[in-house]
């Protein structure tokens, strides 16, 4: 459904590649989650695979056809993206139906459209009244008007509180189990995104770091899952264990360790005074942070 074919682009011949001769497919129907710091690639990425901007070399296959050679292709896609400029004195409705009219969609089609995301609630509000929540379910419904086979939606989660999150989070899985449509997310807020995607790619400096299925890469990374222990302050003499330690406070300590870790741990401490030992999940964060130092990543360093 999607591949890309050593995908290459630099934007000027002195900059860093900004994706540098990228391979990846995948067949799946199920939503993938590009994830990757500021950067990284990801726009870039998106606006190749849309046909809004060329390949410096290489190519993107969609749904089994080369979109340079396919142009046509570009109507079974569809984009979310904060660059969408809509007129800010035209109303909700105005708005929605400029664009179908662009897509050649009836006007009968208005009202069953604007009910998939609650649109009908706020139609007659103008774009520039619109809360940012209100803005982006607009802009999603925007974006997949036509129907598109697949849907690419760039960082959707940016400056939403934590309810418009959640509603933007449902309307995007109504797209993907009740419209069938391949759901394709980049988001910095990988806490919203693990719950919406079954496959993972990381991209860092325009380089691909790992992908693979989520639940795979958890049982991958599991193995080096950081356990918290919380016990009084005195209960051990730290000395190799002091860069353990994430906070001390009323007469505790917390400490973040792996396993093998934890059992030398035990062994040299007053286990009466070991308050609790938390198991924590591993989350997309975990598998992203791992991946990038097992790719000698440092938080600090940015791509293209």
């Amino acid at each position: 459904m999607i591949e890309l074919v050593q995908l290459t682009k630099r934007y000027d011949k002195n900059e860093k590649l900004a994706l540098d001769h990228i391979d990846y497919f995948t067949n799946q129907t199920c939503p993938l989650g590009i994830v990757g710091s500021n950067g990284a690639g990801k726009s870039t990425m998106f606006m190749l695979a849309n046909g809004l901007a060329r390949p410096t070399s290489g190519s993107v296959r969609l749904l089994g056809k080369d979109l340079a050679e396919n142009k046509s292709i570009i109507k079974r896609t569809g984009l979310f993206t904060d660059r969408l400029m809509l007129y800010p004195i035209l109303t909700v409705k105005e708005t929605i139906c400029y664009f179908m009219g662009i897509y050649g969609i009836s006007k009968k089609e208005y009202e069953n459209r604007i009910k998939m995301f609650y649109i009908d609630e706020f139609e007659n509000s103008k774009i520039d009244s619109l809360s940012t929540g209100m803005l982006k379910r607009v802009m999603l419904l925007i974006s997949m008007l036509h129907m598109p086979d697949i849907l690419f939606l760039d960082e959707p989660f940016s400056g939403l509180d934590m309810d418009a999150k959640n509603e933007l989070s449902e309307a995007i899985q109504y797209l993907y189990r009740e419209k069938n449509i391949k759901i394709v997310i980049s988001s910095h807020d990988l806490f919203e995104t693990q719950d919406l995607i079954e496959d993972v790619m990381i991209l860092e400096a325009g380089r691909i770091i790992e992908a693979g299925k989520y639940d795979d890469l958890i049982r991958k990374y599991s193995k080096v899952k950081k356990l918290r222990v919380v016990c009084e302050d005195d209960a051990v003499i730290l000395g190799s264990y002091s860069k353990l330690v994430r906070k001390r406070e009323a007469g505790q300590m917390e400490l973040c360790m792996g396993i093998e870790e934890l059992y030398s741990f035990l062994e040299g401490v007053d286990r009466r005074k070991v308050i609790n030992i938390i198991n924590n999940d591993m989350s997309l964060g975990d598998i992203y942070e791992e991946a990038r130092k097992h790719a000698n990543i440092s938080n600090g360093e940015k791509g293209d």
